[in-house]
């Protein structure tokens, strides 16, 4: 593993260099941007990771002239759990944080769960480790988008006259564990349950036998369904008609299904993982990943509760949009540099 790891890292390594190369020869005789001159009390955020870049003498140039640097981390997946991760990722990941590690004033994680990750992680490799905090992403689908090209076919998926349908969403790559919810829904179908399993997601890494599985499935077409290019309508169309969202991820650094279809009232089947506890609270069922048979067991009971009449659908349950979750990741930064100002005020 080790090895693959190195090898796919060296890769990754020359490809994007080659990429840096051809972007730096694009760049010449082009006019250059005025370079940004940092001042005490500013605050530079890094909202995503810049694996392949290597930033440290403008963060150390930021950090001399008394900026604050932020930096934002959405998880910690390739280096905790880097069986999941595309290879070669967590040399890059743990690179590029020692990188930056000497010129952050302070980090964010986009959960709290990935903060407490982030603290036990950099007490492992830092003598010193700087302010950790948190805030959440936003969620809501583009409302404005009106153009659909196979919105007929989501229709037809999600008919739930029929029988019960269920949704995934998110990439195919492994953590994200759909071969688990598929194997349920075999079994589910060969014991005769009428019910349909609608994926929306692009093919991601490591999941080419699985997309192989899906192509080539007995029931693909009629009760199983893959969507790589949902748009936003098709999407929303789909959380208001199916019966329930599954998530079955054997770990995230937030969970945006989640939320979305909470935001919808629709009902969701998560797997028992910190972060969806954190989010969804007591909003999701959950069942537990390591219990052979707990996902197919919680469909089960789900469906009888359906057949018994029960009304499923929630309360739809409030999250941040993504300009209060700007708000609040601004909060976060301004206030902490506020703060140091004034102390720095007070010991002048």
């Amino acid at each position: 593993m080790l090895h693959s790891q190195q090898l796919e890292y060296s890769l990754r390594r020359a490809v994007h260099g080659t990429h840096n190369a051809l972007r730096l020869l694009r760049s010449l005789g082009r006019p250059t941007s005025k370079r940004i001159e940092f001042e005490a009390h500013d605050v530079l955020v890094l909202l995503d990771p810049a694996w392949t870049v290597d930033l440290s003498r403008e963060l150390q140039r930021a950090r001399a002239a008394g900026a604050e640097v932020w930096v934002v981390v959405n998880d910690l997946i390739p280096i905790v759990h880097p069986e999941l991760a595309p290879e070669g990722s967590p040399i890059l990941m743990d690179k590029w944080l020692r990188r930056v590690l000497p010129h952050t004033s302070a980090m964010l994680g986009i959960s709290r769960t990935v903060a407490d990750e982030l603290r036990v992680h950099l007490a492992r490799i830092a003598d010193s480790v700087p302010r950790i905090d948190y805030f959440y992403l936003g969620a809501g689908l583009d409302g404005d988008e009106l153009e659909s090209l196979r919105l007929a076919e989501v229709e037809r998926a999600c008919d739930s006259s029929g029988g019960t349908v269920y949704l995934i969403v998110g990439t195919l790559e492994p953590r994200k564990n759909h071969p688990l919810i598929l194997d349920a829904f075999d079994r589910l179908w060969a014991e005769g349950v009428n019910t349909r399993l609608v994926i929306f997601g692009r093919l991601g890494w490591r999941s080419d036998a699985l997309a192989r599985r899906i192509r080539t499935h007995r029931e693909f077409g009629r009760r199983l369904f893959w969507f790589e290019a949902g748009s936003d309508m098709e999407l929303d169309y789909a959380y208001r008609h199916v019966t329930a969202l599954v998530v079955a991820s054997r770990c995230e650094g937030f969970g945006l299904p989640l939320v979305e279809a909470m935001q919808y009232g629709l009902p969701v089947l998560a797997s028992d993982i910190p972060v969806f506890r954190e989010i969804g609270s007591d909003y999701p069922m959950y069942f537990d990943l390591e219990e052979p048979g707990r996902l197919e067991a919680t469909i089960e009971r789900f469906d009888e509760a359906i057949t018994a009449g029960m009304t499923v659908r929630q309360a739809p349950r409030r999250w941040l949009t993504w300009a209060e979750s700007a708000r609040m990741l601004l909060d976060k930064v301004t206030r902490e540099a506020g703060e140091e100002l004034q102390s720095s005020t007070k010991r002048s």
